[in-house]
């Protein structure tokens, strides 16, 4: 799971844990380190999803946050299998 910040100069990678927690400082409040929430999450391709996030601290809307989904075929494929007509071969 990463962090993408939008700069001037390109685009911020930073690594993001499972409680939320980032690496580096926050972009508007200089926390470090610095906790972030996110908002919905959606679909960016077939084995990736992405949310906004925000700073838990200031509330600035920091970047996106992507991670890869756990799949075999793709969350598309695995959308139709579970949600699907049932099938007998």
């Amino acid at each position: 799971m990463h962090l993408e910040i939008q700069r001037q100069s390109g685009i911020d990678k930073r690594a993001v844990s499972r409680d939320g927690t980032v690496e580096g400082s926050c972009p508007g409040c200089d926390a470090e380190p610095f906790y972030v929430k996110t908002h919905p999450s959606q679909r960016h391709d077939d084995r990736t999803w992405k949310a906004g996030a925000r700073c838990c601290e200031c509330g600035d809307a920091v970047g996106w946050i992507y991670w890869a989904a756990d799949t075999i075929f793709g969350t598309e494929e695995d959308e139709r299998v579970l949600r699907g007509r049932t099938r007998v071969y």
